[in-house]
């Protein structure tokens, strides 16, 4: 997001001319307050892969939503035997224990009420899959 130089866009869409500077100043206020909310969503989704019982989802998890491997690149670490503590699987054993980790997850993060601040968006210009956002309390 940015916050200065003609990038910064109107706060609301009834304006009719936008004033930068005023709404740089409202963004950079709400700059704090965003990351507030980011590292509240962040520290949820980590306690909630941490909490995986099965150890192979919680690698899987790990590699894939906290470290940022792409899909192949953690299937191939998980192969081979990530940690020793973890045997290695097969691709598609990978693959059913990325669904069942996403299902726990999401289920951990809906039980804390975290999916209550996900939106998706569909239509107006978006693609088929929507967008997904954040809903910030206020």
């Amino acid at each position: 997001m940015s916050a200065e130089g003609s990038v910064a866009k109107r706060e609301s869409g009834h304006e009719l001319t936008a004033d930068v500077t005023a709404n740089a100043v409202i963004m950079k206020d709400k700059r704090h307050a965003n990351y507030k909310l980011y590292v509240a969503i962040s520290n949820n989704v980590r306690f909630a892969i941490n909490n995986l019982r099965d150890p192979n989802e919680g690698v899987a998890a790990r590699l894939l939503f906290l470290e940022g491997k792409k899909y192949l690149k953690a299937q191939e670490y998980m192969e081979k035997g990530y940690r020793k503590d973890v045997p290695g699987i097969a691709a598609t054993t990978f693959a059913d224990k990325r669904r069942r980790a996403i299902a726990n997850i999401a289920n951990s993060l809906k039980f804390n009420r975290t999916l209550d601040f996900v939106t998706i968006d569909y239509g107006r210009g978006r693609n088929d899959e929507g967008e997904i956002g954040l809903l910030i309390p206020g």
